[in-house]
Protein backbone atom coordinates (compact mmCIF):
# COMPACT_ATOMS: atom_id res chain seq x y z
CA UNK A 1 0.00 0.00 0.00
CA UNK A 2 1.47 3.35 -0.78
CA UNK A 3 1.69 6.14 1.61
CA UNK A 4 0.98 9.28 0.60
CA UNK A 5 1.29 11.05 3.84
CA UNK A 6 4.82 11.59 3.66
CA UNK A 7 6.55 12.14 6.67
CA UNK A 8 3.30 13.37 8.39
CA UNK A 9 0.41 10.94 9.21
CA UNK A 10 -1.77 13.09 10.14
CA UNK A 11 -4.10 14.72 7.02
CA UNK A 12 -5.83 17.19 8.37
CA UNK A 13 -10.18 18.25 9.12
CA UNK A 14 -10.83 19.83 5.97
CA UNK A 15 -14.77 20.64 7.42
CA UNK A 16 -14.14 23.58 8.82
CA UNK A 17 -12.67 24.52 5.81
CA UNK A 18 -14.72 23.80 3.95
CA UNK A 19 -17.66 25.62 5.80
CA UNK A 20 -15.73 29.17 5.24
CA UNK A 21 -15.27 28.83 1.51
CA UNK A 22 -18.67 27.63 0.87
CA UNK A 23 -19.88 30.90 2.92
CA UNK A 24 -17.53 32.74 0.94
CA UNK A 25 -15.39 33.89 4.20
CA UNK A 26 -12.32 34.32 2.88
CA UNK A 27 -9.93 35.71 5.18
CA UNK A 28 -11.28 33.05 8.04
CA UNK A 29 -10.67 30.30 5.08
CA UNK A 30 -7.54 31.63 4.51
CA UNK A 31 -6.79 31.31 7.92
CA UNK A 32 -7.90 27.97 8.63
CA UNK A 33 -5.79 26.80 5.52
CA UNK A 34 -3.16 28.01 7.62
CA UNK A 35 -4.45 25.80 10.75
CA UNK A 36 -4.94 22.89 8.73
CA UNK A 37 -1.44 22.97 7.42
CA UNK A 38 0.19 23.39 10.67
CA UNK A 39 -1.62 20.23 11.80
CA UNK A 40 -0.39 17.84 9.60
CA UNK A 41 2.90 19.00 10.44
CA UNK A 42 2.48 18.57 13.50
CA UNK A 43 3.00 22.23 14.65
CA UNK A 44 0.88 24.44 16.80
CA UNK A 45 -0.70 27.83 15.58
CA UNK A 46 1.28 30.66 16.14
CA UNK A 47 4.35 28.54 14.30
CA UNK A 48 5.85 29.23 11.00
CA UNK A 49 5.81 25.81 8.19
CA UNK A 50 9.88 25.67 7.39
CA UNK A 51 10.26 24.86 4.01
CA UNK A 52 11.84 21.34 4.65
CA UNK A 53 8.51 20.61 6.00
CA UNK A 54 6.63 21.85 2.64
CA UNK A 55 8.90 19.53 0.62
CA UNK A 56 7.45 16.62 2.59
CA UNK A 57 4.08 17.95 2.73
CA UNK A 58 1.71 15.17 1.74
CA UNK A 59 0.26 15.93 -2.11
CA UNK A 60 -3.00 14.57 -1.27
CA UNK A 61 -3.50 17.25 1.84
CA UNK A 62 -2.28 19.85 -0.71
CA UNK A 63 -4.66 18.86 -3.14
CA UNK A 64 -7.80 18.60 -1.28
CA UNK A 65 -7.25 21.99 -0.17
CA UNK A 66 -6.34 23.38 -3.42
CA UNK A 67 -9.91 21.41 -4.58
CA UNK A 68 -11.92 23.17 -1.64
CA UNK A 69 -10.48 26.55 -3.12
CA UNK A 70 -10.46 26.43 -6.90
CA UNK A 71 -14.54 24.35 -6.32
CA UNK A 72 -16.02 27.35 -3.80
CA UNK A 73 -13.80 30.41 -5.71
CA UNK A 74 -15.12 29.29 -8.87
CA UNK A 75 -11.77 28.11 -10.16
CA UNK A 76 -10.15 32.36 -9.14
CA UNK A 77 -8.15 30.56 -6.28
CA UNK A 78 -6.15 27.76 -4.88
CA UNK A 79 -2.92 26.27 -5.12
CA UNK A 80 -3.48 24.61 -8.90
CA UNK A 81 -3.89 28.45 -9.88
CA UNK A 82 -0.69 29.72 -8.51
CA UNK A 83 0.93 27.08 -9.87
CA UNK A 84 -0.10 28.32 -13.12
CA UNK A 85 0.57 31.19 -12.70
CA UNK A 86 4.26 31.03 -11.53
CA UNK A 87 4.78 28.79 -14.54
CA UNK A 88 3.70 31.46 -16.95
CA UNK A 89 5.85 33.90 -15.06
CA UNK A 90 8.71 31.25 -14.84
CA UNK A 91 8.29 30.83 -18.96
CA UNK A 92 8.45 34.70 -19.56
CA UNK A 93 11.21 35.63 -17.08
CA UNK A 94 13.02 32.88 -18.61
CA UNK A 95 12.63 34.09 -22.13
CA UNK A 96 13.04 38.05 -21.33
CA UNK A 97 15.92 37.29 -18.77
CA UNK A 98 17.98 34.24 -21.37
CA UNK A 99 20.58 37.29 -22.61
CA UNK A 100 20.80 38.79 -19.22
CA UNK A 101 21.38 35.33 -17.52
CA UNK A 102 23.85 33.98 -20.02
CA UNK A 103 25.85 37.45 -19.47
CA UNK A 104 25.72 37.43 -15.99
CA UNK A 105 25.87 34.21 -15.04
CA UNK A 106 23.67 34.17 -11.75
CA UNK A 107 20.64 31.99 -11.58
CA UNK A 108 19.99 34.15 -8.06
CA UNK A 109 18.91 36.99 -10.67
CA UNK A 110 16.23 34.69 -12.61
CA UNK A 111 14.95 33.92 -9.06
CA UNK A 112 14.29 36.90 -8.14
CA UNK A 113 12.98 38.40 -10.95
CA UNK A 114 10.24 35.33 -10.90
CA UNK A 115 9.62 35.83 -7.67
CA UNK A 116 9.02 39.73 -8.13
CA UNK A 117 6.72 39.01 -10.94
CA UNK A 118 5.08 36.05 -8.80
CA UNK A 119 3.96 38.36 -6.22
CA UNK A 120 2.67 41.15 -8.44
CA UNK A 121 0.57 38.92 -10.69
CA UNK A 122 -0.95 37.35 -7.47
CA UNK A 123 -1.26 40.79 -5.65
CA UNK A 124 1.20 40.03 -2.54
CA UNK A 125 2.73 43.11 -2.75
CA UNK A 126 1.70 44.04 0.54
CA UNK A 127 3.61 45.01 3.50
CA UNK A 128 1.55 42.64 5.92
CA UNK A 129 -0.59 39.64 5.68
CA UNK A 130 -3.98 41.38 6.85
CA UNK A 131 -3.39 43.94 3.69
CA UNK A 132 -4.24 40.91 1.47
CA UNK A 133 -7.24 41.26 -0.62
CA UNK A 134 -10.25 38.81 0.75
CA UNK A 135 -12.64 39.55 -1.25
CA UNK A 136 -13.63 37.13 -4.49
CA UNK A 137 -14.93 40.25 -7.05
CA UNK A 138 -11.80 42.58 -6.35
CA UNK A 139 -9.38 40.27 -5.66
CA UNK A 140 -6.41 39.45 -8.69
CA UNK A 141 -6.52 35.64 -9.73
CA UNK A 142 -4.65 33.18 -7.70
CA UNK A 143 -4.65 35.84 -4.73
CA UNK A 144 -5.48 32.87 -2.38
CA UNK A 145 -5.09 31.13 -0.10
CA UNK A 146 -1.53 33.43 0.82
CA UNK A 147 -1.39 32.33 4.26
CA UNK A 148 1.32 29.80 3.62
CA UNK A 149 3.27 32.37 2.29
CA UNK A 150 3.07 34.79 4.79
CA UNK A 151 3.91 32.03 7.27
CA UNK A 152 6.86 29.72 5.67
CA UNK A 153 9.93 30.39 6.98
Amino acid sequence: MSNDRGLYPNHGDYSQLEKLLKEGRWEEADYETYLVMLSIVDRREGDWIRPDEMKGFPSAALREIDRLWTQYSQGKFGFSIQKQIYETVRNSCQNFDRRAQIESSHQSDLFSNESVEFVKRVGWQVERYKDLIFDLDRSPIGHLPGCWAFRVF
